[in-house]
């Protein structure tokens, strides 16, 4: 995963954002952990349910009992710290 990460971290800033987006649903997917508790998981662009072009939410998943999860992903720099004011702005 790290060498699929560094690929990613090497894609010009527009284009490193969906990248990640689309890295976060295939791990979402096929990681044991998660893929037991979700049936589903859309890019925002792809889930029917949605309410226009950008709110946020990056990804949703459906977890097995039914109910949506709003995924929001965050491509930091590795150097970077996720700070409480960035994962409020959510």
């Amino acid at each position: 995963m790290p060498a699929v990460l560094d690929r990613v971290s090497a894609l010009p800033v527009i284009l490193r954002g969906r990248a990640f987006e689309r890295l976060v649903k295939w791990w979402l997917t096929a990681d044991p952990v998660y893929a037991a508790q979700l049936r589903r998981v859309w890019l925002w662009d792809e889930w029917t349910g949605r309410w226009g072009p950008d709110c946020g939410i990056d990804l949703v998943a459906e977890a097995r009992g039914g109910s949506l999860w709003a995924v929001q992903t965050k491509a930091y720099d590795r150097d970077a710290s996720v700070t409480k004011a960035g994962v409020d702005s959510f």
